[in-house]
């Protein structure tokens, strides 16, 4: 149920980035096998963009962060681009303190 209910968030949330792209029309969290999935019907684009991301979530002093371990995407030069970019570049993604408090109490991360 949860899951469902931070996908719901998640696409209102997306959508509100995308809007001049075109939209995101299905967001999929599952954060037992720690994957997210993004669908994408994208302006010029000939069919749905779709992207999965692989994460970690975990504390550090406090902080709650995410860390992207892998990408699969629908278009195969994303996927390759993706993660030769996460090879080098691992820096966690800070989750602001407002969501990251929600997230704590709500995941149990």
């Amino acid at each position: 149920m949860k899951d469902i209910i931070l996908s719901m968030i998640g696409s209102w949330v997306a959508n509100s980035f995308v809007r001049k792209y075109g939209k995101v029309s299905s967001i999929k969290l599952d954060t037992e096998q720690k994957n997210l999935t993004v669908t994408a019907e994208l302006l010029g684009e000939l069919s749905p963009l779709t992207i999965v991301l692989k994460y970690k979530s975990y504390r550090r002093n406090g902080q709650m962060l995410v860390e992207i371990t892998y990408v699969e995407s629908s278009r195969e030069w994303i996927k390759l681009v993706a993660n030769d970019y996460l090879n080098t570049n691992k820096a966690p993604i800070e989750v602001p303190g407002g969501l990251a408090a929600a997230a704590f109490r709500f995941l149990g991360i």
